[in-house]
């Protein structure tokens, strides 16, 4: 009998490749004729005799095990060609083959003690993933398979879909190459390169907030390319906007993010809403139309985050550029200080779908852009940090009352009068920057960075 490179020998279980007389058939997911054997303690784990060596992840196990096989545990040894791709926010990046595919492992860091809290972000994706599989697309979303565990670093594996070109980040500076890209085969939806990109991540989080949920953590480095013409854009790190060992405490005295990206509201300590996703994306839009990180020329400090917050600060739109109006009038909106005025992303596909599809030259656009970044001959502040990272903030004291604000014209949020070193601190690793007390007379009185 042939077999495709990726079957497994008759005989040997796909998963352990251990022999065994128990066998039920597979059909092999490549040439799809081939019978693949499991042995039935890989095919129905004897859940009351198995372990992960951790309660609360056992616990978690058994119950997503319970309907359906949703969720997987997955022994290390299955994993091989294990390569390193990057540092993130919550853990180390790896590329391992998986069942004769590539996938993510994401090691998380200081995960012995993973929270009850983590796994439930984890189980709200799969939920969200499971619910929306038979009622739309799900491809805008990246795929989770299962958890791992590393015996020698003790700490746990998010083990996720491999997108083959990398983030949004990384493609940035290059042209986006989507030949004969389009939505569904409708022709009525031929976007240019970067309306396409918008109108995919609005479809993610239209699906992720139809759920009832928000993402958290939505940055340019979250967005994927895969290597495919017709669904090439997905969201991931949905699920997974936090350190795996952080308690409920903790994630009440701050946030985890990255600066440019979280929504002045978030940083007054109030929750995070669907509309605080939607700020994100306006950032993102920003990005993929200047073709550089925001903010990049000053320090990421608690003077940034009251610019952002007290003067409405938000990144420059070069009047160099040719960014087409409507997507101008977009992004400002998205990143709307205030939050009831940010469109749902119900309503950006919406009007992505009935905007001017009037041609956009985005390589002569490209170029104008690379011109004046050489002209320019900046490079990014060494205070800059577009990783996820810890955000503390304690108790606000004083609040200017609505109508001081109004008459600032910069922001209808409440905010501060005054705040104390110890009272809104950002912890950047191994570094400890503490905000200035600010005077009570005006808000415009802020310090500058040097």
């Amino acid at each position: 009998m042939e077999t495709c490179k990726n079957c497994r020998v008759i005989g040997w279980c796909e998963y352990c490749k251990v022999q065994s007389n128990k066998y039920s058939p597979s059909i092999c997911g490549y040439c799809k004729t081939i019978k693949l054997l499991l042995c039935n303690e890989c095919e129905n784990p004897n859940w009351s005799n198995w372990s992960s060596g951790n309660k609360i992840v056992d616990d978690f196990i058994k119950e997503c095990n319970k309907p359906n096989e949703v969720l997987k545990w997955i022994p290390y040894n299955q994993f091989s060609e294990i390569t390193y791709l990057a540092k993130g926010g919550f853990g180390e990046i790896y590329k391992a083959k998986w069942k004769g595919a590539y996938v993510v492992l994401k090691k998380l860091y200081d995960s012995q003690n993973i929270t009850v809290d983590f796994l439930n972000e984890v189980k709200n994706y799969i939920q969200t993933m499971e619910s929306n599989r038979k009622n739309c697309d799900t491809s805008f979303l990246t795929r989770f398979y299962g958890i791992s565990y590393d015996s020698i670093t003790q700490n746990f594996i998010m083990v996720t879909e491999y997108a083959d070109k990398g983030d949004l980040k990384k493609n940035i500076m290059e042209p986006v190459e989507f030949t004969n890209y389009n939505f569904r085969d409708n022709d009525y939806y031929k976007f240019s390169t970067n309306k396409r990109i918008i109108f995919d991540i609005a479809q993610g989080l239209k699906i992720i907030h139809s759920s009832g949920l928000v993402h958290c953590d939505l940055h340019i480095g979250n967005i994927l390319l895969r290597n495919q013409h017709q669904m090439p854009i997905c969201i991931s790190d949905f699920g997974l906007s936090q350190p795996a060992n952080i308690s409920s405490s903790i994630k009440s005295s701050g946030i985890y993010g990255v600066i440019p990206y979280v929504a002045p509201e978030i940083f007054l300590g109030k929750p995070y809403t669907q509309a605080s996703d939607i700020y994100s994306l306006g950032i993102i839009i920003w990005v993929l139309y200047s073709l550089e990180e925001p903010y990049n020329n000053r320090c990421h400090d608690a003077n940034l985050i009251l610019e952002i917050i007290v003067r409405g600060l938000r990144p420059e739109i070069p009047p160099q550029l040719s960014i087409p109006n409507y997507i101008k009038e977009l992004m400002e909106k998205c990143w709307d200080s205030d939050p009831t005025n940010r469109p749902t992303a119900e309503q950006i596909i919406t009007m992505l779908k009935e905007g001017p599809n009037q041609p956009f030259l985005e390589n002569s656009h490209r170029k104008k852009v690379c011109l004046l970044k050489i002209m320019n001959l900046i490079g990014n502040h060494p205070g800059t940090c577009y990783t996820s990272r810890f955000l503390s903030f304690q108790s606000v004291k004083e609040h200017l009352s609505r109508s001081t604000l109004e008459d600032s014209g910069k922001s209808n949020l409440s905010l501060p009068t005054s705040i104390n070193n110890d009272d809104f601190i950002r912890d950047f690793g191994d570094e400890i920057i503490a905000l200035p007390t600010l005077p009570n007379t005006s808000v415009t009185s802020l310090p500058q960075n040097s």
